[in-house]
């Protein structure tokens, strides 16, 4: 539900009175947060913050006329602020403890997994070689889990504004401040944390070295939002048909060197800007 909750909710009282959406937020908040608690589940009132913060982010977006990538990348910076906030309140004073508490539980679930599936499906169906396969995805799993959720986050916050986004849009509320997918383009200073966090993965095998690894992950995710809104206007400004389009994002996405070409894409338009460059010449000055 925190994919595409917020996005709805925000489309929906982006009409209504502004104070009267906050009443109506902060009842469902409380009355949210006191379940969650009486019933010993403290999580789902994280995940009641994370949904009421997102949609009020969007919210504002929408009545302060901003564009779409920077409300993106303000819910994006909101929900890992607070996925790694949640982490230190769990885990009180010892954080470092607590995170290898984390793996550990992480690799023992793999492993009951693994063995479950080997036990069903026989001893003579499990080779070597998919013993070696599962044993490189726990080990990536768990060495880029930091950067797996905050990557999630990122996909929780395009989902929702991009579907706040359609939202506005059908309404036919000439006034919709967000722009279409086709014409997201991510902010040049952007650039500066995936070069930090690129350079921080040269500094051995340390500590910043693994922060380095996952905070490159999470921002690379952001570059492949940018290279999907580059690739989806090409699209439209060539007129490729729909089967092929269609076609073409089921082979990126089936194969992972599809993924890391629309990274790169999303990447280098803040340096080349296709919109730009692929723009229609004008005519009779329009």
């Amino acid at each position: 539900m925190l994919l595409f909750v917020p996005g709805v909710a925000a489309c929906i009282l982006y009409s209504s009175v502004f104070a009267q959406a906050l009443a109506y937020l902060g009842a469902i908040f409380i009355a949210g947060s006191v379940m969650a608690f009486s019933t010993g589940r403290p999580d789902a009132a994280m995940w009641m913050i994370q949904s009421i913060g997102t949609l009020l982010v969007m919210l504002m977006g929408l009545r302060r006329k901003m564009d779409a990538p920077l409300v993106f990348l303000q819910c994006v910076v909101f929900l890992c602020v607070t996925t790694m906030a949640g982490f230190l309140i769990a885990s009180g004073t010892d954080v470092a403890e607590t995170y290898r508490s984390l793996l550990a539980s992480l690799a023992d679930e793999f492993d009951a997994s693994f063995k479950a599936y080997a036990s069903g499906a026989g001893a003579g169906s499990v080779t070597p070689e998919m013993m070696l396969l599962f044993q490189q995805v726990k080990e990536t799993i768990i060495r880029f889990f930091p950067g797996i959720v905050m990557s999630s986050m990122v996909f929780t916050a395009f989902f929702n504004v991009l579907l706040c986004a359609k939202c506005v849009s059908r309404q036919a509320l000439k006034d919709s401040p967000f722009s279409r997918f086709s014409s997201w383009r991510m902010p040049e200073w952007l650039v500066w944390p995936w070069i930090l966090a690129g350079g921080a993965c040269f500094t051995g095998h340390s500590l910043y070295s693994m922060i380095g690894e996952n905070a490159l992950l999470a921002v690379s995710v952001i570059f492949l939002v940018a290279g999907l809104s580059v690739a989806q206007y090409l699209m439209e400004r060539f007129s490729v048909p729909t089967w092929i389009r269609w076609t073409t994002w089921i082979l990126i996405g089936l194969q992972w060197y599809g993924l890391l070409v629309l990274t790169g894409l999303g990447l280098a338009d803040v340096y080349v800007d296709f919109r730009k460059r692929f723009a229609l010449p004008e005519e009779n000055g329009n």
